[in-house]
């Protein structure tokens, strides 16, 4: 402390020195906290936010994504004026029954049951029938197909 107090004689110097060596070390631990925070939110990661849904894919689905219980996820087998035969990502076919209340979502917005086409990918939410099939109130056509699994 004595080599310092010779090196800078002058107690308002130091004090300005005192706050400036203070004011150095929040900057660090302030940058810090930045590169940590950024490091957590890479587009490769999947979630809320994370690119997980692929472009356009505006629709904000339940957390927990889909439940069997009130929707389906498939390719489209065959079209009718009211339902549609949708093969599902285990294999099975499932029968969906379409309303005037039906809302039918592509990536440029809102549309009718006359966009839908064979081999098309959908997310089908609506409330499950006692027979096995499914009403739909929301059809969404996907811009790439599903995948059984999620990339960690």
């Amino acid at each position: 402390m004595e080599e310092f107090k010779k090196w800078v004689p002058s107690e308002k110097v130091r004090w300005v020195l005192y706050g400036l060596g203070i004011l150095f070390v929040a900057l660090l631990i302030f940058h810090a906290g930045v590169v940590t925070g950024s490091h957590r939110h890479f587009p490769g990661r999947a979630g809320p936010g994370f690119g997980f849904r692929g472009p356009g894919f505006n629709v904000q689905l339940p957390r927990g994504f889909i439940s069997n219980g009130h929707g389906s996820v498939g390719t489209i087998q065959s079209i009718s004026t009211s339902s549609l035969s949708l093969e599902t990502r285990d294999g099975a076919t499932q029968t969906v029954l379409l309303s005037d209340k039906t809302s039918i979502r592509t990536e440029s917005g809102a549309t009718s049951s006359t966009a839908l086409l064979v081999g098309q990918q959908v997310i089908i939410l609506g409330t499950p029938n006692d027979d096995g099939t499914i009403s739909a109130d929301l059809i969404r056509t996907t811009p790439s197909p599903i995948r059984n699994s999620i990339r960690q």
